[in-house]
């Protein structure tokens, strides 16, 4: 080792030591401190090797629990009437902000089921308001209202609007004896009765009749039916669906009264739905398709009716717009178990080819009855 090698090394050692030393004294203690030097490199290198076959053994069974899938998320099942299965059907308004309901004047509830949630139809005098509801056990929440009118009839417009204002936001509600009591956020309280539709001769759903156990159900091979264009008033298409029985036996058609339509690709409408519970029990005697302009045989004919709103209430315009007008393709009546496909034309009216069609899709059965 040069002198100037050896004189820079030893200036260091005894910078880094703080000691004077001789020189075989420093090269001992480097020499020992390099030795613990390679103790512990060799004391890491066995401990770094102990946690790698730790890692080897263990990380299978850490990547199977990290990449295991925890258990699926259930979606919430959809507001429906399950939530508040006893408001379902008609109600009769007896009372609101404690004043008795104006005698002579229908004024009617219908809670419907629907699969996002429901749709309470209020029908005062010949107006329904539609909204939607989210049903709850103790509460409801409703938003929007779509009203469409035939006529006004005296006190009509005033008890509407007080059911519309009523009927805003949240909706607490009890039944008890058959009685439905509603508060609404702004304190008012209504008290309706349930109502039976069916039992009232003046009901749309027409008189429960008593059938032959003689008679066999309808099918719908048994059935013809067709569109029957009827014109419009008030700012609706007022329109019916005439149902006979094309069989050559007597048959019995009974049942719930569902009403909806379908676009030219098979998609649902949202907006076309019953405006109220709608039921018929009748005998259809075989019946032979009328001619064009002449009226039905009594009792021969089913007809449902139904209306297409033609004015535009969430934009509060009179006219719809024409690019938010929908016309269906197909209506669909459904009565008990019983499905039936009706093309939308009526290709011998008065006023030419005629389809139904609805604002944002709102066309609403109103009534079905034996002719």
């Amino acid at each position: 080792m040069s002198p100037d090698i050896d004189t820079a090394l030893r200036e260091a050692l005894l910078t880094a030591y703080d000691t004077p030393r001789d020189v075989p004294d420093l090269a001992v203690s480097v020499e020992r401190r390099f030795r613990k030097r390679r103790v512990r490199r060799r004391a890491a290198g066995a401990v770094l090797a102990v946690l790698v076959v730790v890692a080897v053994a263990v990380s299978p069974a850490l990547i199977r629990s990290i990449s295991r899938p925890g258990p699926a998320a259930v979606a919430s099942p959809a507001p429906g009437i399950a939530a508040a299965p006893a408001l379902l059907g008609h109600w009769r308004l007896t009372s609101i902000y404690g004043k008795p309901a104006p005698a002579g004047l229908l004024a009617e509830l219908v809670f419907l089921d629907a699969p996002a949630g429901g749709v309470l139809t209020a029908i005062v005098g010949n107006s329904t308001t539609r909204m939607s509801v989210r049903y709850g056990p103790v509460s409801l929440v409703l938003t929007g209202a779509y009203t469409s009118r035939v006529a006004v009839a005296p006190g009509e417009s005033a008890l509407r609007s007080s059911l519309v204002a009523a009927l805003r936001g949240r909706v607490d509600w009890a039944v008890a004896g058959g009685r439905l009591t509603l508060r609404g956020a702004d304190g008012s309280v209504m008290v309706l009765a349930r109502n039976a539709p069916a039992a009232a001769a003046s009901s749309p759903a027409g008189p429960a009749s008593t059938v032959p156990a003689a008679v066999v159900p309808c099918a719908a091979r048994d059935l013809s039916a067709r569109f029957i264009h009827g014109g419009a008033g008030g700012g609706e298409l007022l329109d019916g669906i005439e149902i006979r029985n094309a069989s050559k036996t007597a048959c019995r058609l009974a049942g719930a009264v569902a009403f909806s339509a379908l676009d030219k690709g098979g998609v649902a409408i949202v907006g076309a739905k019953n405006d109220q519970l709608l039921k018929i029990s009748a005998i259809m005697r075989p019946a032979p398709a009328r001619a064009e302009g002449t009226q039905p045989a009594a009792g021969a004919y089913v007809e449902v009716r139904i209306a297409g709103e033609q004015r535009d209430y969430a934009q509060s315009q009179d006219q719809c717009r024409r690019q938010d007008l929908v016309t269906p393709a197909t209506l669909v009546i459904t009565i008990g178990r019983v499905v039936l496909d009706v093309p939308n034309l009526d290709a011998h009216s008065a006023d030419g080819a005629a389809r139904t069609s609805g604002c944002h899709g709102l066309i609403g059965a109103r009534s079905v009855a034996l002719s």
